[in-house]
This record gives C-alpha cells, sequence and structure tokens, in this order.
C-alpha cells in the first residue's frame, strides 16, 4: 500500500513541476505561437496530472484507513491548513514563506512582464503544491519512519 501511494505523490509531484515549469516558458518568449501553444498544453497536463493524482491518492488513503479502522487520521486537517509537520515540510514552508515574499517583491519592483516575475511565480506555485502535499496525511504516513498506524 506505502508503495503505491508513494509512487502517486511522486507522480503528483512531477504533474506540479510540470505546471510550474510551463511558467518559466511563459517568460522566455510568449510572442512565439509553438511556445505559446507549448505552454498552454504543459500548464493544463501538469495542473491535470497533479491534481488527478492527489485526488486519487487521497482516496485510497481514505479507503485503506477505513478498512483498518483507522479513521482518527482521517480527522486531521487537509495539508494546506498544516505547516512544519515534519522536516522535509519544514525546509518547504520556508521556501515557500520566501518565495511568495519574492513574488510580491517582485510585482513591486519590476513590470509584470518580466523573467524574473515568472521565475517567482514558477517558484511560488511549485513551492505551494511542495507545502500541501508534504504537509499531507498521506505523505506523512508513507513517508515518515515514525507513523503511529
Amino acid at each position: 500500500m506505502k508503495s503505491m501511494l508513494r509512487k502517486l505523490i511522486i507522480i503528483s509531484l512531477i504533474g506540479f513541476f510540470i505546471m510550474s515549469l510551463s511558467f518559466l516558458l511563459m517568460g522566455i518568449n510568449s510572442e512565439k505561437r509553438l511556445i505559446s501553444v507549448l505552454t498552454g498544453v504543459l500548464f493544463w497536463a501538469g495542473l491535470i496530472l497533479g491534481v488527478a493524482t492527489s485526488i486519487l491518492y487521497a482516496k485510497k488513503f481514505k479507503i485503506w484507513c477505513q478498512k483498518y479502522g483507522r479513521t482518527m487520521w482521517l480527522k486531521k486537517k487537509p495539508g494546506i491548513l498544516i505547516f512544519f509537520s515534519n522536516t522535509i515540510a519544514k525546509a518547504v514552508d520556508i521556501v515557500l514563506f520566501a518565495s511568495l515574499l519574492l513574488l510580491i517583491l517582485t510585482f513591486i519592483i519590476t513590470k509584470m512582464g518580466s523573467n524574473i516575475c515568472f521565475a517567482a511565480i514558477a517558484l511560488f506555485t511549485m513551492s505551494f503544491a511542495m507545502h500541501c502535499i508534504f504537509n499531507g496525511k498521506t505523505f506523512n504516513f508513507c513517508f515518515n519512519k515514525v507513523n503511529k498506524f
């Protein structure tokens, strides 16, 4: 069970990475039609892959918890509302706050279409997705050595 959930979490991270990468492509050259189309395809494909696999692993984890009587874990808050829940999540949350600050500063200091703005957006979207995943109960079940299961 854990190995399947781990694979789904990794696929979800890859999907969100592809989505974030599309923001970097926006900064390269949005006037070329091929790059614009590729950017849109990468964004939607990455977003759909990331969200669909997140829903899938959350559903499988819920079914497992109900099957084995671990419903107390289902009552925990979702990962989006939790901060600093494990070692990896602490690092990711620090990057999330730093990237949010960078994003705000780049919008204030530079013009909206600059490459640094697109890089800041890409960093923020990836760190936000990682925050949600790494603070989630499924990730803690699959990757932390100490589990109360």
